[in-house]
């Protein structure tokens, strides 16, 4: 049995105890079982995973035993996975502190006194802050896997700060103990967040139209440095995402800040929605636009594209097309893509 299995089974029981529920449970080292035994005289069998995922889930519902209940110990339940697991009749013991064991004659569904004091120091961190986000998706589109001052140097941050990011990423069971994401728990948690405000504007910025570009930073002439991407459904197309792209349909971009935004604003004035040539919005965090690809071999685009990363994301905000359009992109996404949703 490894360490953090035998961690999150102590804090199972710990969990039993606060709320004065009765239990005998036995570890089972060798079994198809991590732990087996009673609750309140209910049979059960336990599986602990630390970031389970909806496919584990399923693969529990159909995995045999004998008549007992099945719950499901982890460190970290995302809402898609707690939802899962409630509809097919499986409790479950959340190591933040949410235990649930639904099975007649148990009925709880409760917070556990005093479990909240080891999660204390990740529920003040927020992913949404701009350098959370930073590393978030450098983890994500594994740019943070190369070190931590690479990563630094990438982000255009201090390593200290990137550090830091990752240890609360790990402290919150985002981020393994290798550096590599969670999936899919981290893309959630940044889909969670990703609310990008879209203006729309009358003009569209055009190649070679010298000072305007270098007032607006469009960044054309240097892919290296920080500048405008593509955003949304092009973002998409650009890395094969299989999207329909109208011919005439305004582009989307990100910039990298509120000065640009302003200034565009000025620039190319606003526009109703409609009657819009383009529309801009500033990047929910500077990596965005920082991290810049031609894909002109992919799509008759002048405009850099951003991450696959940052595309996924775009696409998962909405709830019409998003998981349908990644589920479809993931078919045929090239290796060198990660696949972390």
């Amino acid at each position: 049995m490894s360490a953090a299995t035998a961690e999150l089974e102590e804090r199972f029981r710990l969990a039993l105890q606060a709320l004065d529920i009765d239990a005998d449970l036995t570890s089972s080292a060798s079994g198809p079982w991590d732990m087996v035994g009673t609750i309140e005289g209910v049979p059960v069998v336990i599986e602990v995973k630390a970031n389970p995922t909806v496919g584990d889930v399923l693969a529990l519902v159909d995995r045999a035993s004998d008549g007992a209940h099945k719950v499901l110990i982890a460190r970290h339940l995302w809402s898609p996975v707690r939802d899962e697991l409630q509809g097919r009749g499986v409790s479950y013991f959340d190591g933040r502190g949410r235990l649930r064991l639904w099975h007649r004659p148990l009925f709880v569904d409760s917070d556990v006194p005093g479990m909240s004091g080891a999660s204390e120091s990740s529920s003040r961190w927020r992913i949404d802050s701009p350098s959370g986000l930073d590393v978030a998706l450098a983890v994500l589109d594994g740019s943070a896997a190369r070190g931590v001052r690479a990563a630094a140097e990438a982000m255009g941050r201090a390593p200290g700060t990137v550090s830091k990011q990752l240890a609360a990423l790990r402290s919150a069971y985002l981020v393994d103990d290798e550096g590599q994401p969670v999936a899919p728990a981290l893309f959630e948690a940044v889909v969670a967040v990703w609310r990008p405000d879209r203006v729309p504007l009358a003009d569209l910025p055009r190649p070679g139209a010298g000072s305007v570009n270098a007032r607006l930073g469009i960044g054309l002439d240097d892919p290296d440095g920080a500048g405008w991407v593509l955003s949304d459904a092009r973002a998409a197309a650009a890395w094969g995402a299989p999207v329909m792209l109208a011919g005439n349909a305004p582009p989307d971009f990100y910039v990298p800040d509120a000065g640009v935004l302003a200034r565009a604003r000025v620039l190319l004035g606003d526009a109703e929605y409609g009657r819009h040539a383009c529309t801009l919005a500033v990047a929910p965090c500077p990596y965005v636009c920082r991290r810049r690809y031609d894909r002109a071999g992919v799509v008759d685009e002048p405009f850099f594209a951003p991450s696959p990363i940052v595309a996924a994301l775009d696409l998962a905000v909405d709830p019409a097309r998003g998981s349908e359009t990644l589920e479809r992109w993931s078919r045929n996404l090239p290796p060198e893509l990660p696949r972390v949703w």
